[in-house]
């Protein structure tokens, strides 16, 4: 095999595989993007009647969340509108530990308890992203893509013919010696 053979095999490889890791970054992108309005396709626990009296305080929600959930740790509670369930936060690093409880806001009943640790978009989306952030393998990406751009120079040097590449060599020394000259 030559050695212009051997560029443009690999120059196809790390292209198509380049790609194809631009292409999965793509959609994963656009799913996090969209991820509220994909849940809200199959979450209708989230919402409720809005009612004319008033509304959990933050210190009640965490009450009675904590009642479903004693021995965690309350990491935050989300007051949205009036027809949204209030949803109490419950995270844990060690032993790990993410999820939240849905309260209605006017009863205080519990709705729903959702796990984020498992489900479509922690398997799908944020698990494979922690991944590739803490394994490195955007070093790999980042040599692919140096790799490919040189082949690219290089293929694109060897189809010009040789009036082309006189005047690409020439063209590029004005331009060093136009940029570097000093005029006093």
């Amino acid at each position: 095999m030559t050695f212009k053979k051997f560029i443009f095999q690999l120059h196809k490889i790390l292209g198509l595989t380049t790609g194809l890791v631009v292409f999965i970054v793509a959609i994963t992108g656009c799913c996090w993007a969209f991820k509220e309005e994909i849940e809200s396709l199959y979450d209708d626990y989230k919402k409720v009647v809005p009612q004319n009296q008033a509304i959990l305080t933050p210190t009640q929600a965490k009450q009675l969340a904590k009642d479903v959930f004693p021995n965690n740790t309350v990491h935050g509670t989300l007051f949205k509108k009036a027809d949204d369930a209030i949803e109490v936060i419950f995270y844990d690093a060690e032993p790990e530990f993410y999820q939240s409880v849905f309260l209605n806001p006017y009863s205080g009943k519990v709705i729903q308890v959702d796990d984020h640790l498992s489900g479509f978009f922690c398997i799908y989306i944020e698990r494979p992203h922690a991944n590739v952030v803490t394994q490195g393998h955007r070093r790999t990406g980042g040599w692919s893509f140096y790799i490919n751009l040189h082949n690219d120079y290089y293929i694109w040097i060897h189809t010009l013919d040789s009036e082309e590449k006189k005047e690409f060599k020439t063209t590029f020394k004005i331009r060093l010696e136009k940029n570097h000259t000093l005029e006093t």
